[in-house]
């Protein structure tokens, strides 16, 4: 019934139980939280049915919207360890198995997390938490709570100028760059605006890592020194 990158992810990730429900909890994009158990949900379809409180015997079904919702958490248990301090962000030396990323919703929460696909096309994404040990096994982000996605990238750059620049150096030659008079005029026309302009600082900060301005600074000051 579920596929990857569409569906319910497999069963080994999210934690199916018995009946072929699942624990969840649902985040409305108003604040509310609702707790329970629903066997039929999915990406593709507008809604899903909600077995309300911690026990499958319950009669207290309902509908929810995914489109009232902010995200649908799939939990290993509805309390949690409350003593357990969950780690939120990655380091350079994580590999999740999928790509790290970080979301901004429109309530200003930011989380990270790794997904395995994410389709433009689709109502929302799966988010598989930073900590192995969250108990959350994944989410499903609806991208209508979404201010922000960006991919996380990690970087590192050394403290030589040479070393930075090594693959730019000539072979036999000091200087960084072998430009021509064409070349050097239009960098040093555009880098000053590039450097200087909001929006731009922002996606080399998110692309690169915030060090690749100073790269960019230093390589500005050789094209007007030569």
């Amino acid at each position: 019934m579920f596929s990857r990158g569409s569906e319910l992810p497999p069963k080994s990730r999210i934690g199916v139980v018995a009946m072929g429900s699942a624990k969840i909890v649902a985040r409305f994009a108003d604040g509310r939280i609702k707790k329970g158990y629903t066997w039929d949900f999915s990406p593709n379809k507008p809604m899903l049915h909600l077995i309300g409180g911690h026990s499958r015997k319950s009669t207290q079904r309902e509908k929810v919207n995914l489109a009232e919702l902010k995200a649908v958490l799939f939990v290993k248990s509805f309390t949690g360890n409350p003593d357990y301090a969950e780690r939120k962000q990655f380091t350079e030396a994580d590999d999740p198995g999928g790509d790290k990323v970080e979301v901004t919703f429109s309530d200003g929460e930011v989380l990270q997390g790794s997904v395995l696909a994410h389709k433009n096309r689709e109502s929302g994404f799966f988010l598989f938490p930073v900590d192995p040990n969250s108990n959350n096994l994944t989410l499903f982000v609806v991208k209508a709570a979404v201010k922000k996605f960006k991919y996380l990238r990690f970087h590192s750059v050394t403290n030589s100028s040479r070393d930075r620049y090594q693959c730019l150096i000539p072979e036999g030659c000091g200087r960084l760059l072998m430009l021509s008079g064409e070349e050097r005029r239009l960098l040093k026309l555009i880098l000053p605006r590039v450097l200087g302009a909001h929006t731009a600082r922002e996606y080399i900060i998110d692309n690169l890592g915030t060090s690749y301005l100073q790269v960019g600074q230093d390589l500005l000051q050789e094209i007007e020194r030569v």
